[in-house]
């Protein structure tokens, strides 16, 4: 395998969830309790706790090894897939301002989707379909790029390089 192709299959996932910020977790009681929806963010809050959000995450994959055979691919998919994961669910979580609602929303939905095809990547590495890994990761790529355009439209710096 092409070490190209290796840290295509690796980054592309990585390359739109560049910036997940921080969000603050909800505790068992905050769940239990009859408390209002979240107020939303400003815009200003909304871009600085995601992007707070991606940078740990980003951190987080930088660590992980880049693979040199179709096993390495698997095991680092799957530490890709575990670190994103939760960044995701907190993006998810976050409020944004009413104005940016529904770009936000379809942004959150298409790093779900790439979470998904990531998944689906990992799957193919480990039977060791190199043809399928690159098939998902080329059809995937065009999502990535309309995540990114929707991150800097929401005016992420982190999020959406």
């Amino acid at each position: 395998m092409s070490r190209k192709f290796s840290l295509l299959a690796l980054t592309i996932f990585a390359l739109a969830l560049v910036g997940c910020g921080d969000s603050e977790k909800s505790t068992q009681s905050d769940k239990d309790s009859a408390a209002p929806a979240p107020t939303a963010l400003t815009k200003t809050e909304l871009v600085a706790q995601a992007d707070a959000i991606c940078k740990d995450m980003q951190k987080e994959l930088d660590a992980v090894p880049s693979p040199e055979s179709m096993e390495d691919l698997e095991k680092a998919i799957a530490k890709q897939i575990e670190i994103a994961g939760p960044a995701i669910e907190e993006l998810q979580a976050l409020t944004p301002p009413e104005e940016l609602a529904t770009k936000y929303e379809s942004w959150t939905s298409k790093l779900a989707t790439m979470q998904e095809r990531t998944v689906e990547i990992r799957k193919a590495a480990a039977a060791g379909s190199q043809e399928e890994v690159q098939k998902i990761v080329t059809d995937t790529s065009s999502i990535n790029t309309e995540a990114d355009k929707l991150g800097k439209q929401i005016g992420f710096k982190t999020c959406a390089r």
